[in-house]
């Protein structure tokens, strides 16, 4: 926990400070006492738990008698290894082969821990001639029966696959104990373990891998080797927690493993915490001591609070729940006094893990000056504590702890005279790439200097230094050039001192490398400035009692080399260890060298250096490698560096180093340079830890960027050049700036620049925009020149916001720099030197797709910031399109918005494919997923990042309270992680782990994308929110100075320092591109900021403390002030801002809605901006007034569509006449407010356009124009704004283009979902277009969904007391239907698979397939139509046998629950080339209608992929109807209704019948195949020769003759039967073949002849007969065409018998009508059939059959016509339309009427009638009545008394007006503007007196003639709506009938 109360001075080590740019002496005086001397040092106490202590007696696990221990038991250690010889290893034995980089090495693979691994390299591929292997000693012989090898943490391509295990007794000779091949590690972590056959004894193993999962790969892993003999040890449970000295902490993420802090041993403290109640533990491990506490005594030490499972993080830091305690001789504890440690937090063990300050798995350093509260007491004893008040876990928790390095010592006290000395360069070295604590490079150098020199502890890599890692060997000082170790170093040459060399005896370069030069050093003797540097290193050393100094200069540095007195070699030597170079001593003592370590753009650096004496002796090796030896004791060197030439940096050195100069003199001018800059800033009420952050991160700051321009005139008048990174790298004129990544600088540096040194931030600003005027771009990441690194063109908001502030710089370039990132699209495959990733296509889309670009969700939000700032540099300089259009842009994130509840939960922003899908469906998505989407980053620190427009994102999300709320997840979710690699947070990369350290939830202050999240609770209106987040991340984020951390995360290019100073300060720059700043919670006292304008930014604190850190009020310059933020101009000339703080929220102060930071969007409204309402998919049309449901498109340019593709890559030819027309046609009107143009790849772009606007294609008004239009660049998009008053919605606009070539892209941008335009007018259109969709084709369910829609949309219409709200909705219904029923797909038919509606982001459509699919994707076909008896389904696939095979897995309607199949689809051939068919059975019944049906691929193996699919479709299945004659038999596959079906034949076939008809065969397959199979059809299949089969009679119930044509017949032979004689009384009831029924033709004189169709078997027939009745006659009228036949025999049936009557018309042909005594029986006909029930008289049948047509359409059509002309809708409609329409009319009732008619012809007139009368209904009518009545009110005006000039206006006017009237083919554009000219030149009508008044000065009043205002002339506005003309049409469908509604506006 904190102290809770104010910080008082007082004599502690970390007392507060006050700082300030008064007199240094008097300050300095004040504070002397409480800055402590490292010199002063006086050690009581200390141990770091070796072998080899004297005087010390350790304590194992020993319980404090007075304390003792409640609830806390040992801990059990895990047993991996029956047997592990791990503790009998040599470790110093450990050989491999070469490892990827120093730390994962293979010493780890035996540290029994899973978290480090062995990381192997071969650059030739790790094959069995490049094999990965370890060998070791044991120390003595051992027998090994078993062995584990374990998986590492990521990439399981590099685990091995193949290996052998040797031993040996010599390690010369081995002998293979075990092999294993193709193994395959399922899982991270995986520990397989492998029994040995007949062990031995050996003191030597090796194991080599010469194969690894993956192919030509040049890196293998692994993370443990585990062997053991198989002999369990025994487990004893210990029952108190341990204190035990171990071999330290394993599993380390950053420093050493295996070894502690310090030496070999560390302390290691191990327990379980029982229960939930309190758990305490406090065990002596040292005691009788008897050691004195004096007023400046401290205790300090290391602590490790290590992870004992990865997998299971603990939530709540039971392991930081530890503390050393100190029990005194008076029995009092030092954890009951109080005391703090150098962070203010108390001394105990409850409160340090409370605190949440110390840092997992990585080795911790506390202090604290314990004399402040125990001076005067003398310690007896030293503890170690567990305290913990609860374990909210449901298990006990276990917790493991390291702890080395304590110190008991008094300390005496130093004054810092410079602000320069609290500078501790080496903040950020103690870490490594996998957990990060700064990872920065310890440069000495000046304020954006041109070099860094940089000690070195390690010789080849980026880390330049490692605090810890490597054991404290120093390999040189480098000259470096290094921004970031990701972004890494060049420009590199090092020198180093060293005493063991004997130069004589050097014959090669090897002798002089880092390895043989390194020498040892301890940090005690090590000082780290900016200013400078300075090492002594150990006695026994290389470089023995000797020290190396550094200071430097702009270009240059002078170093000094104090050798040891006895010392008999003095050497200096030099190296350019990365790369090749040349060194060349002169005789006058000077050298000359150069490196040619380059790379992105940096070329050749130049050094040229003198010596303070000339060298006794030197010897160069390798051309670039040199030793100098010395007499002299003390020995300096002046150097130089230049890129442009040796001759240069010989003149850099003469300019910066004078002759007089030595190290003194430039030691005191470097520190006086930083002491000017640190001067910015003085605060009061500071610990020295703070001054130490404060001022390191303001060193940080001003580092970066650095120079690249050198002076080649003099120093009065200085000539700045530079070595272009760019083109042929020519010396260029030009001051240029480098080494910044601007996708982590703009959150908060260049803010930074920009405030406090506004004439340097001029400089630096000046400095980037040089790269654009250098080659074009500024690029996003500059190191020297472009690195392709990060996304963003971040420059952009850069600049934006620099201008938003008023800096000055080179604006006009800044802003090309930034159009060009914004609008000009570059080749995505290298972006190197600038533009932004698939700019396109995401111009046009307003994102960048994540199926295109990795990290496409990150590239669109940065790219809405950015756009951002390219609309306030647009707005400064004035360019009024282009700040319109990027201010739009940048409300586009709303297109990432997707929210799926109520919930914020259910709240995210997201990423998109290029097709509108969310890259992730919502079953997928997962917040917690690093990486793919997201930028080092995930979901929940995405989710706020929109600080631009936070009122817009609040909106999104609900509102203020719940943009809160959103915030609140944030802060309150843990820290678990997927993605990059990581499962359940275990693996992935160094930022998720470090995020996980800030332990505030999700929030990942580690990394830049998360820095505003904090200040975003300004946004919603919960300050003391921000209050609250802030102060808590100043205390616990930047510690760890003492120890070479101070930073969780990426310390880049001064970026994290920046956040640190603006959050100190009390303020933030949230908003880049806004002046203004959120506030916080000003971190001190006082901090007072100089102005380099020369005034100051006061920050006073009142009554602040740890505890109090809520704002309750705050002035400005001595005045309320309630706002959350603060403007940059009201500080920027100095000010004064007091606070008065709290320990409790005051949730009024800065929470109410005009308290907030500025923001886009005002209120509640939803960000909606304009985007492209023109559609890709738009059809292009040869007819220029072509009118249709869905956008269409006319010009007359060469591939017309590829204006509309939303690709810049495509383009059209211009029209060779310069002069290009393109009609976009709307499916409704349609009002744009934006119009863009983009330039082709080729060829010249139009240099002018006229945009014009029509609502019939007819009359056309000009909305704009431009002329002399340049596009400075190919691909270049260019905005337009339009006119807002020319602006309407039309339903078509004319772009008319002037010259060009080419043409890449036209925008038109409007709402998207705009439905101002839509009234019932439009919605009655749309019912009118929609009725007309000829539906022949469509399936049953589409018609049904559009006749339903229409039926729907009409009761709308039809509603007078509709509301606006339904008659939009109803339109987009249908609207949406319409384009539905035209992509319906039959569930029986074959789907293609690449025709899927969307698709996992991995979806690969190959034109033909869907290819390659890999594991755990999916693709959704939308509405599919089922009948319901679908009961199967096929898939046509591949799938190779190198990595495919699995199943698909069929859902319907969502991915949830249960799939309705599951499709194995198993490997196929050795490629993808082979396709077959895979069937399979639905497991659920489809309800009937429309389904969306997702396929999703699955496998439960490791192969990455599933397969290729051809097409896919769903079946019924029924059961063949096949019959075998003869000896033989038929193979049948499975049928399905609807489709093809074969049959194969084994045996001699004769013939096949079908339905009793004979049928051809295929007798070379032996095979038959039908077409379409259905339930009713009968296959025969005869095997030899047709048999003859006998037929036998039998006449029943009465005689008859009975004769048969033949008494033997084949099968399906025709045989007659003929009936006669029937006996008296009886009648013919029916006959049967084999007892089916036969049908009874009428008779003929008595006599029945019935045709048979003989069975293949014997047959019998019945004859039946019956008593007879009175029987009723039926008459059966002949017809043309087609028969009528009936079940009455010989035309009678018995009274009150139902009739059945057959209709059988002829092919080609159907029944019009069917008449029953005289009655139309029509409509009862079903199936061709009618049943006439009971008969009771005689009957008469009449019918009539026509050719097969269908006239539905036709006949609607024609009724819709007849409306049209009996509701007068052809007035007004130009003879040419209404002959057309009337023309079509006729044709189609003649068509109509004639039976005969064709349906081609049927057809024809059906669309002819349609299209005249769409014609007809859009026709704008020509209304003259209001000037017809206008003209004939004012004829008779007395003109005699107007002035003659006025009178010639009007009469012209009138006469203008009357002859109109008198056309008849006026259009109403020349009616109204007739009408408007004579209104405006009777107004004008000027009487001769007022003419004469008027000269007289007095004015003229509105209204022309008088004055009467309602005389007065409007001019027409859009929208107006004309009193005569104030209808048009609207067809509505009302009962059977329609009638016209006239209700349509027009426009004036």
């Amino acid at each position: 926990m904190k102290v809770k109360s104010k910080k008082i001075l007082t004599t502690l080590l970390v007392t507060a400070f006050t700082v300030s740019t008064m007199n240094c002496t008097t300050v300095f005086a004040m504070v002397d006492k409480f800055i402590p001397e490292k010199q002063g040092k006086k050690v009581l106490f200390e141990t770091s738990f070796e072998d080899n202590e004297e005087n010390k007696e350790f304590l194992e696990t020993t319980i404090d008698n007075t304390k003792g221990s409640i609830n806390v038991s040992g801990l059990e250690e895990p047993v991996f290894i029956d047997g592990s010889i791990n503790n009998k290893i040599i470790k110093s034995s450990i050989k491999s082969c070469k490892s990827h980089n120093d730390n994962e090495i293979a010493q780890n693979l035996f540290d029994d821990s899973t978290n480090t691994k062995f990381l192997a390299y071969n650059g030739s591929a790790i094959n069995e001639s490049n094999p990965v292997w370890v060998s070791f000693e044991v120390k003595d012989k051992v027998k090994v029966d078993r062995y584990q090898i374990v998986s590492a943490n990521d990439s399981p391509e590099r685990d091995p696959k193949s290996w052998n295990l040797f031993g040996s007794n010599d390690g010369d000779e081995w002998t293979k104990i075990d092999s294993q091949t193709n193994q395959v590690f399922n899982k991270r972590f995986e520990r397989k373990e492998y029994r040995i056959e007949n062990p031995s004894e050996y003191k030597f193993f090796k194991i080599v891998i010469n194969e690894i999962a993956g192919s030509n790969r040049t890196m293998g892993q692994f993370s443990e080797l585990n062997l053991g003999t198989g002999i369990k040890e025994d487990n004893n449970t210990i029952e108190s927690m341990t204190t035990t000295i171990s071999k330290g902490p394993t599993g380390t993420w950053n420093q050493a493993s295996g070894k502690g802090w310090s030496g070999t041993n560390a302390l290691k403290v191990a327990g379980t915490h029982i229960g939930n109640e309190r758990a305490y533990s406090y065990n002596v491990i040292y005691e009788d001591l008897n050691i004195k506490v004096k007023e400046n005594t401290n205790l300090s030490y290391k602590i490790f609070p290590s992870m004992i499972d990865e997998s299971d993080y603990d939530y709540d830091y039971t392991q930081m729940h530890i503390a050393v305690d100190v029990e005194f001789t008076d029995g009092s504890f030092l954890s009951e006094l109080g005391a703090i440690d150098q962070y203010d937090t108390k001394l105990n063990p409850q409160a340090q893990g409370d605190s949440k300050i110390l840092t997992t798995n990585q080795w911790n350093y506390i202090a604290s000056n314990i004399g402040s509260v125990a001076k005067n007491k003398t310690i007896k004893n030293i503890l170690v504590a567990y305290d913990n008040d609860e374990n909210t876990k449901s298990n006990d928790a276990e917790f493991k702890t390291f702890i080395d390095d304590i110190e008991i010592y008094n300390e005496k006290l130093v004054e810092f005279k410079h602000k320069s000395d609290y500078v501790n360069i080496l903040r950020g070295t103690n870490d490594s790439p996998s957990f990060s604590r700064g990872l920065t490079a310890p440069a000495v150098t000046v304020p954006h200097g041109f070099n860094f020199f940089v000690p070195a502890t390690n010789g080849d890599d980026n880390k330049i230094y490692n605090y810890q890692l490597n054991g404290n060997t120093f390999k040189h000082i480098t000259i470096s050039h290094e921004p970031s170790y990701w972004v890494g170093d060049r420009g590199t040459w090092q020198f180093m001192i060293n005493t063991s060399i004997d130069i004589g005896s050097v014959n090669s370069g090897d002798e002089i490398n880092s390895s043989a030069r390194q020498a040892e050093f301890s940090h005690d003797n090590e000082i780290a400035k900016a200013h400078y540097y300075s090492v002594t290193f150990d006695e026994g050393s290389n470089a023995s009692n000797s020290q190396m100094e550094v200071t430097p200069t702009l270009h240059g540095a002078v170093s000094r080399f104090t050798f040891d007195k006895d010392s008999e070699n003095r050497n200096i030597i030099f190296d350019s260890t990365r790369a090749s170079g040349t060194l060349k001593y002169n005789k006058d003592g000077s050298f000359e060298a150069s490196s040619n370590h380059t790379s992105n753009g940096m070329q050749t650096m130049y050094i040229y250096g003198e010596f303070s004496e000339k060298p006794v002796s030197t010897i160069v090796q390798n051309s670039k490698q040199g030793i100098a030896s010395f007499d002299s004791d003390v020995v300096e060197l002046k150097l130089a560096t230049s890129f442009i030439s040796i001759d240069q940096a010989k003149k850099n050195l003469e300019l910066e180093i004078g002759k007089n100069d030595d190290f003194k003199s430039i030691f005191k001018q470097a520190q006086n340079t930083w002491d000017e800059t640190l001067d910015t800033i003085d605060v009061k009420g500071a610990t020295k830890d703070q001054l130490t952050t404060l001022y390191s991160n303001l060193y940080r700051l001003n580092a970066y960027p650095n120079l690249l321009s050198e002076n080649a005139g003099t120093n009065d008048e200085p000539v700045w050049k530079y070595k272009s990174p760019y083109g042929n790298h020519d010396v260029v004129d030009g001051t240029l700036y480098y080494n910044n990544g601007f996708w982590d600088t703009y959150r908060t540096a260049w803010a930074a620049y920009g405030l406090f040194t506004p004439e340097k931030a001029t400089e630096l600003l000046d400095g980037l925009v040089q790269h654009y005027n250098d080659q074009g771009y500024v690029p996003r990441w500059i190191a020297p020149g472009g690195t392709n690194s990060m996304v963003g063109t971040s420059s952009d908001i850069i600049f934006g916001d620099a201008i938003a502030k008023g800096i000055e710089f080179d604006w006009q370039n800044a802003y090309e720099s930034a159009i060009k990132n914004a609008a000009v699209a570059v080749d995505s495959s290298n972006l190197t030197n600038g533009g932004r990733a698939q700019l396109n296509t995401s111009i046009f889309e307003g994102y960048t797709a994540h199926n295109i670009q990795h990290e496409g969700f990150s590239w669109s939000i940065e790219g809405y910031i950015n756009d951002y700032g390219v609309y306030k540099l647009a707005k400064k300089l004035g360019y009024e399109d282009e700040a319109a259009y990027y201010l739009n842009r940048a409300l586009n994130y709303s297109k990432l918005f997707k929210s799926t509840g109520d919930s914020v939960e259910d709240k995210w922003l997201r990423g998109k494919n290029a097709n509108g899908d969310w890259s992730y469906s919502d079953e997928e998505f997962n917040p917690f997923f690093w990486g793919d989407d997201y930028t080092e980053t995930n979901a929940f620190n995405m989710s706020v990042s929109v600080p631009h427009d936070g009122q817009g994102l609040a909106n999104l999300y609900g509102g203020r309270a719940a943009l809160g709320e959103k915030l609140d997840t944030i802060f309150e979710t843990n820290g678990d992680y997927w993605g990059y690699g990581a499962e359940e947070s275990i693996g992935g990369i160094h930022e998720q782990k470090e995020a996980r350290e800030i332990k505030l939830g999700q929030y990942g202050h580690s990394n830049q994308p998360s820095h505003h999240i904090p200040y975003m609770y300004n946004y919603a209106g919960q300050p003391w929110k921000t209050q609250k987040y802030v102060r808590d991340i100043l205390d616990r984020a930047y510690v760890g100075s003492d120890l070479g951390q101070g930073y969780i995360g990426d310390e880049d290019n001064g970026e994290m320092s920046a956040w640190y100073i603006f959050s100190a300060l009390g303020f933030y720059p949230v908003s880049m591109g806004n002046d203004e700043y959120a506030i916080g919670s000003p971190l001190f006292d006082e901090i007072t900021v100089h102005l380099d304008n020369g005034k100051d930014i006061k920050v006073i604190a009142n009554n602040n403390s740890d505890e109090n850190i809520y704002i309750q009020s705050m002035k400005l310059n001595g005045k309320e002030y309630n706002k959350n933020y603060i403007k940059h101009s009201d500080i920027a000339s100095g000010a004064t801002i007091e606070f008065e703080m709290g320990s409790t929220p005051n949730t009024n102060w800065g929470s109410s809605e005009n308290s907030l930071p500025t923001s886009i969007t005002d209120g509640d409204e939803l960000p909606d901006p304009l985007e492209d309402v023109t559609i890709a998919s738009v059809k292009e049309t040869s007819y220029p007034n072509s009118s249709d449901l869905v956008d269409s498109l006319y010009s007359n340019v060469t591939e017309s569509k590829n204006l509309f593709d939303n690709n810049s890559n495509t383009a059209s030819i211009l029209n060779e006449s310069g002069k290009s027309e393109v009609i976009y046609t709307f499916g409704k009107p349609t009002k744009i407010s934006m119009m863009t143009l983009t330039s082709g790849k080729d060829g010249s772009a139009p240099s002018g356009y006229i945009l014009s606007g029509s609502h019939d294609g007819e009359v056309w008004k000009v909305i704009d124009e431009r002329d002399e239009l340049e596009f400075e660049w190919q691909r270049y998009t260019r905005p337009f704004k339009l006119p807002e008053e020319n602006c309407e919605g039309f339903i078509k606009y004319k772009v008319e283009l002037i010259g060009g070539e080419t043409l890449a892209e036209i925008e038109l941008l409007g709402q998207e979902g705009d439905t101002s335009t839509i009234d019932k007018d439009t919605l009655n259109k749309l019912i009118i277009n929609a009725k007309v969709i000829d539906q022949s084709n469509m399936t049953k369910v589409a018609k049904e969904l559009l006749n339903n829609a229409i039926k729907s949309a009409e009761e709308v219409v039809n509603n007078e007391s509709s509301t606006q709200e339904e008659i939009i909705n109803k339109y987009l219904e249908l609207k949406k239907v319409i384009d539905r029923v035209n992509s319906i797909r039959i569930a029986k038919n074959r789907i293609e698979a690449e025709e899927f509606s969307s698709a996992h982001s991995d979806i690969v459509n190959d034109g033909e397939n869907i290819g390659g699919v890999k594991k755990n994707t999916w693709a959704k076909y939308n509405d599919i139509a089922f009948d319901g008896n679908e009961d199967s389904l096929e898939l046509y696939y591949s799938a190779q046998k190198k990595d495919a095979g699995g199943y698909v897995e069929v859902y319907i309607d969502g991915m949830e629950g249960d799939p309705i199949a599951k499709i194995d689809v198993p490997i196929t051939g050795d490629n993808w080339s082979t396709y077959v068919l895979a069937e399979g059975n639905l497991i659920k019944d489809v309800e009937p209608g429309l389904h969306d049906i997702y396929l999703v691929f699955r496998n439960d193996t490791d192969t990455p992929y599933v397969s290729n699919v051809d097409y896919f479709r769903f079946g019924n299945k029924i059961d063949a109807n096949v019959n075998v004659i003869g000896e033989g038999s038929v193979s049948e596959g499975i049928a399905y209704e609807g489709r093809p079906y074969t049959i194969t034949f084994d045996g001699e076939v004769s013939h096949v019948f079908v339905n009793c008809v004979e049928v051809e065969f295929d007798k070379a397959k032996n095979s038959y195949t039908i077409d379409n199979l259905t339930s009713e059809t009968e296959i025969v299949v005869v095997f030899g020769d047709l048999v003859p089969y006998k037929i036998i009679t039998e006449v029943q119930n009465g005689d008859a003759t009975v004769e048969l044509s033949k008494s033997e017949a084949t099968g399906y032979e025709e045989v007659s039967l003929i009936i006669k004689d029937i006996e008296k009384g009886k009648v013919l009831s029916s006959v049967k073949l084999n007892g089916e029924e036969q049908t009874i033709p009428n008779s003929v004189d008595g006599v029945y002849t019935i045709k048979l169709v003989m069975p293949f078997e014997d047959a019998k027939v019945e004859v039946i007969l019956e008593d007879k009745v009175e029987m009723m006659n039926v008459k059966v009228n002949p017809s043309e065409n087609g028969e009528i036949s009936t079940s009455a025999i010989d035309n009678q049936i018995a009274k009150g018998d139902d009739l059945l009557i057959s209709i059988i018309p002829n092919e080609g042909y159907r029944l019009e009508s069917l008449i029953i005594n005289g009655n139309d029986m029509t409509s009862l006909v079903e199936s061709n059939k009618l049943v006439y029930k009971g008969v009771s008289e005689d009957l008469e049948i009449s019918s009539k059959f026509v050719i097969n047509t269908n006239k539905e359409e036709l006949q609607k059509n024609i009724n819709l016509a007849n409306d049209v002309v009996e509701k007068g809708f052809l007035e007004g409609v130009s003879k040419e339309i209404v002959d057309e329409f009337n023309n079509a009319l006729a044709v189609a009732k003649n068509i109509n009427n004639n039976s005969n008619s064709n349906q081609e012809d049927i057809s024809k007139a059906s669309i002819d009638l349609r299209n005249s009368i769409k014609k007809v209904m859009e026709f704008e009518r020509v209304n003259k009545d209001e000037l017809r009545q206008y003209v004939g009110d004012i004829e008779n005006i007395d003109l005699s008394v107007y002035t003659e000039s006025t009178v010639a206006e009007f009469t012209k006017a009138l006469k203008n007006a009357r002859d109109v009237l008198n056309n008849e083919l006026a259009t109403q554009e020349e009616v109204d503007k007739a009408l408007s000219d004579l209104k405006v030149t009777k107004g004008s009508l000027t009487k001769k007196e007022e003419n004469t008044n008027k000269e007289n000065g007095e004015s003229e009043k509105p209204g022309g003639i008088n004055s009467d205002s309602s005389n007065s002339l409007d001019t027409p506005k859009t929208g107006d709506v004309s009193s005569i003309s104030q209808y048009i049409y609207a067809i509505v469908s009302a009962g059977g009938g329609l009638y016209l509604l006239l209700k349509g506006k027009r426009e004036s």
